[in-house]
């Protein structure tokens, strides 16, 4: 059998050679303690300031010059139930916008904020309990084909279209309130109810 002699500074021991593996020798970077690792920068503070986003103005644009009357406008939208031009008919929005182009109200809505602006009528006021309202109407709208001028009398022949036997527009219940339930009723002001109303008249100047 053969030997293996290892050499000391103890002096010479004599091991037998055996089938174990010898335990890997681990350097001392391996055993050392973990580094801990340095703090990274401070992010610097940030500051947000909020600015105001500016409204846009509702600036009416020059009128351009029209060469030629007529032509075709299409407005892509919501189908309406039905085809029709009496806004008296008509019960939303889409159905509205059939006739906006051709049919114009007292009082327009500003598209920006809500509020109310002039249309047909240049201003309005109520008197003290809001029983009664005055509207101040323009004097320099043509109706087409030769039928005249607008004038007060239009006014109430309009609201009775809204509240006859066969409108359906979504506010026709509350214009029967007011001026009555027939046409009849708003032209000889009688209002809902039994109750007399003022027919809207032109105000003096």
């Amino acid at each position: 059998m053969a030997t293996v002699t290892i050499v000391g500074c103890g002096g010479a021991v004599d091991q037998p050679a055996t089938g174990e593996a010898t335990q890997p020798q681990v350097s001392d970077a391996a055993t050392a303690a973990p580094v801990r690792p340095s703090p990274l920068p401070a992010t610097p503070a940030v500051t947000i300031v909020a600015t105001a986003t500016p409204q846009p103005t509702n600036t009416p644009s020059a009128a351009q010059a029209i060469s030629e009357l007529g032509g075709r406008l299409r407005i892509a939208s919501v189908p309406p139930v039905q085809q029709f031009v009496g806004s008296w008919l008509g019960t939303t929005t889409a159905a509205n916008m059939q006739v906006r182009p051709f049919s114009d109200p007292l009082i327009h809505t500003d598209r920006f904020d809500g509020s109310l602006v002039p249309g047909l009528a240049t201003s309005w006021e109520a008197n003290e309990d809001g029983t009664q309202w005055t509207f101040h109407l323009r004097d320099d709208v043509e109706f087409q084909h030769g039928w005249g001028k607008f004038s007060a009398n239009d006014v109430p022949h309009s609201t009775g279209l809204i509240v006859k036997e066969d409108a359906i527009a979504s506010d026709t219940g509350i214009f029967r309130e007011l001026f009555g339930n027939t046409y009849d009723d708003v032209i000889n002001k009688r209002g809902g109810r039994g109750r007399q109303h003022r027919s809207i008249q032109r105000a003096s100047p």
